[in-house]
């Protein structure tokens, strides 16, 4: 019996990721994924509980894995997914993906302080403050700072 079935697939100019599985008996359900840099686009649960008797279950529940992977990458292929990528494209989505850059510029801003006695662990130290000497002497610093 085949366990899974994984695709990476190139649509306009990303590469997408297809998965299937088969969870086996008990439960008794195929799972297409279809991913984008780590999120879930598309999912598709297939249950074969009603054939889970059948002789000749480990082909036909192959067979159903297979229809189902190509029709999640010939759905892709076809565009049924568009609009839920230029979504997942759009700018305030990749900031919320990614970080907000207005929380990260507020971050910066809280604790751009510049600390005249080194850092204690419970104070926050500024990018630049952090980029300035070696690393060493940061350490160093630090877990002073701490006793």
């Amino acid at each position: 019996m085949v366990s899974g079935f994984n695709h990476n697939f190139s649509y306009k100019g990303h590469t997408y990721h297809v998965q299937t599985e088969d969870s086996g008996l008990p439960r008794a359900r195929i799972t297409t994924l279809l991913y984008r840099a780590g999120s879930i686009l598309a999912r598709e649960t297939t249950d074969y509980t009603n054939i889970s008797t059948a002789t000749d279950l480990p082909s036909k529940v192959e067979h159903m894995m297979r229809e189902q992977h190509r029709s999640m990458l010939k759905n892709l292929k076809d565009g049924a997914f568009d609009g839920k990528i230029a979504q997942l494209s759009s700018p305030a989505n990749v900031g919320a993906e990614l970080g907000s850059p207005r929380g990260v510029e507020a971050h910066k801003t809280a604790t751009s302080e510049t600390l005249s006695a080194g850092p204690t662990p419970s104070e926050a130290v500024s990018v630049s403050e952090w980029r300035a000497g070696p690393l060493e002497d940061k350490v160093k610093k630090y877990l002073d700072a701490g006793r």
